[in-house]
């Protein structure tokens, strides 16, 4: 049975509500706090270089594909070539990006 229109649905004890914003933020500092600065390798794939001058690619192995991100100021102090194809391992910090609801690793070194 559907609730009536404009209705609030009823909260269930013991079992948190958040909103969308309180949710994803919860997800940011659980993921930061557990991992904090890492080293990743993985074959660089799907780079796309826009006029903002960050580089944004994604970092691929057999079985999973984490995406990752080089901020503008991070690129000139870059000491590996980036391209699509080629594996490298990177540093950096993982990082959740919640417009998209999805984890990204922030690259500082390549």
């Amino acid at each position: 049975m559907q609730p009536p229109a404009g209705s609030r649905p009823q909260a269930v004890p013991g079992i948190p509500e958040y909103t969308v914003a309180e949710l994803s933020a919860a997800v940011r500092r659980t993921v930061e706090g557990v991992f904090g600065r890492i080293r990743e390798r993985g074959e660089g794939t799907h780079l796309k270089r826009p006029s903002s001058g960050h580089w944004y690619f994604d970092l691929k192995d057999t079985d999973s594909l984490v995406a990752a991100v080089l901020w503008r100021s991070t690129v000139p102090r870059l000491r590996t070539s980036l391209e699509d194809g080629l594996e490298v391992i990177v540093t950096g910090r993982l990082t959740t990006y919640p417009g998209r609801s999805q984890y990204q690793l922030v690259v500082d070194q390549a």
